[in-house]
């Protein structure tokens, strides 16, 4: 069975970096070759193509639910999607208005296995470089989340928490964050 981790997010919006910074993390583990771990700055109705390369597909993203800064959540696609804002609105998509969307376009795939980790921004609002100290300590347990959703891949653990909290505590800088092969590579600047 073929699987993607779609990481999404935009690291000059601080907390909105969670996904990039997880991504990267996942990148750096060796991952079975059926997952593709896919690192992008947002996400839209090519999850359609997604959808006909994979078949299941997890999408990590920072989020802002009202729950605790740092909370990190496993949501399935029908709770992701009832919390859509404007669900035959085509513009300012967010994920749960893609789902609906994509649920309405191609009702036969709506079945399909798409299901979303969430980590709680204390803060997406505001340009900034790195993370909040709640989403830096929570990177592990998000990263813990994105393994069991794609089948349990304990074996990763220790391993996973250690290069998760290397990344949540590496400094960026402007300069890394333009350069997109670092971003879409896992290259990081902690190494």
């Amino acid at each position: 069975m073929k699987q993607a981790v779609v990481c999404l997010g935009n690291e000059l919006v601080g907390d909105d970096g969670a996904g990039i910074r997880i991504g990267r993390v996942l990148k750096r583990l060796e991952l079975p070759d059926s997952i593709d771990v896919l690192i992008r700055p947002n996400l839209g109705l090519d999850l359609i193509e997604l959808l006909e390369e994979y078949e299941e597909i997890v999408i990590v993203d920072a989020m802002t639910s009202g729950r605790s800064p740092g909370s990190c959540v496993r949501l399935e696609t029908a709770d992701a999607a009832s919390m859509a804002s404007c669900p035959s609105c085509s513009h300012s998509l967010g994920i749960p208005e893609i789902l609906q969307l994509v649920a309405r376009m191609q009702p036969d795939r709506a079945d399909r296995a798409v299901r979303i980790v969430g980590i709680e921004a204390a803060s997406i609002d505001r340009f900034g470089l790195g993370l909040s100290e709640p989403v830096r300590r929570a990177l592990p347990d998000a990263v813990a989340l994105v393994l069991e959703a794609v089948g349990g891949l304990e074996t990763f653990g220790e391993e996973a928490r250690r290069v998760a909290e290397a990344e949540a505590s590496a400094a960026i800088s402007i300069e890394d964050v333009l350069r997109p092969e670092r971003v879409y590579s896992g290259e990081s600047s902690s190494g």
